[in-house]
């Protein structure tokens, strides 16, 4: 079993802003997520690397690793629960939401570039007119993602089963 890097890092704290403070100005980290509960920061190309969680007590944390396959994060999961860790698994869900907002985001990028460059073609290299006509795309897209979002907001949810990776105090 080895580990092939720390995925993310989950903690829970009851002042967001100072959160918010200390991983944008000192760490350099982009806000990604701001919710009344969390804050979920990135510095590179993954969706999170610091979650901060108000609905968790001060001090607690959980981790999510990244392992080859199946058999290594068993593996890990042994190891830790011999150390005396609680391991609880994560599902499958954060990825395929991960996937699909990376392939809506491609989708959008190429629709509102090929609307410019379209335009842009056939208002013969008139930059202002192209613009508009790609931003009214964009417009489109926006309202598109606020309206399934509101719909997923109002739409009923069951309680999440389980929780991240491991977890300890």
């Amino acid at each position: 079993m080895q580990v092939q890097s720390l995925g993310y890092v989950g903690v829970g704290a009851s002042d967001l802003a100072d959160w918010t403070d200390f991983a944008t100005n000192w760490l350099g980290m982009q806000m990604v997520e701001r919710g009344n509960a969390s804050r979920a920061f990135r510095m590179d190309d993954r969706q999170q690397r610091i979650i901060v969680d108000r609905s968790l007590a001060d001090g607690d944390r959980y981790f999510g690793f990244e392992v080859a396959d199946a058999s290594a994060l068993d593996a890990l999961a042994a190891r830790l629960e011999a150390a005396e860790v609680p391991v609880r698994r994560a599902g499958s869900a954060g990825a395929v939401l991960q996937t699909g907002q990376r392939i809506g985001t491609a989708i959008g990028i190429a629709a509102v570039g090929s609307m410019f460059f379209n335009r842009l073609a056939f208002h013969h290299g008139s930059w202002d007119l192209a613009f508009r006509d790609s931003l009214w795309v964009t417009i489109a897209f926006v309202a598109f993602a606020l309206i399934a979002a509101t719909a997923d907001v109002v739409a009923p949810h069951p309680e999440p089963a389980e929780a991240p990776v491991a977890s300890g105090r």
